[in-house]
């Protein structure tokens, strides 16, 4: 049994209808809420010291105010995570009994960039050397100037390949 060419036209109509409405009804739904890492702040007693420690890695600067400078290693905000450096009120040394952590780094090259931050004055004081399997990395620490402890890792190719 043949349709008829108004009654196929008139189910086509209802099927695109519905489709429609369909569709209407997802993208009226709320969106699930989602959270993405932005990046670190940390309390510094002088920004222009620490910013000039943290360019030393490559990162630049991404917003800057008064009480704060933004690094990111794309120079840009929306690109990638960022290091906020925020200055302390009134005090010649950040206050770090929360016990915060560390900042890391991903490098390209973990020796040079110790040698580079040597040269400024920041000596090493942990160097750790790629053993496999259970170390796939060279991982250098030291201090940045308001005694924060610095992470610079470098993957190994094997590693940076996964």
């Amino acid at each position: 049994m043949r349709m008829q060419p108004k009654a196929a036209i008139w189910k086509i109509g209802v099927a695109i209808g519905l489709a429609f409405m369909a569709d209407a009804a997802l993208l009226a739904a709320e969106p699930e809420p989602s959270a993405a890492v932005f990046g670190v702040a940390i309390n510094v007693a002088d920004l222009g010291r620490s910013s000039r420690f943290y360019a030393m890695f490559g990162l630049r600067e991404a917003m800057k105010n008064e009480r704060e400078v933004a690094l990111s290693s794309s120079g840009e905000l929306e690109k990638g995570a960022a290091l906020v450096l925020t200055k302390s009120d009134g005090q010649t040394a950040p206050n770090r009994s929360t016990d915060f952590g560390r900042v890391i780094l991903t490098v390209s090259d973990a020796r040079a960039l110790a040698k580079l931050a040597a040269a400024a004055g920041y000596e090493a004081t942990r160097v750790i050397e790629p053993k496999q399997p259970s170390i796939a990395a060279v991982i250098v620490f030291l201090m940045d100037p308001d005694g924060y402890p610095v992470e610079l890792y470098q993957p190994t190719a094997k590693q940076a390949k996964k």
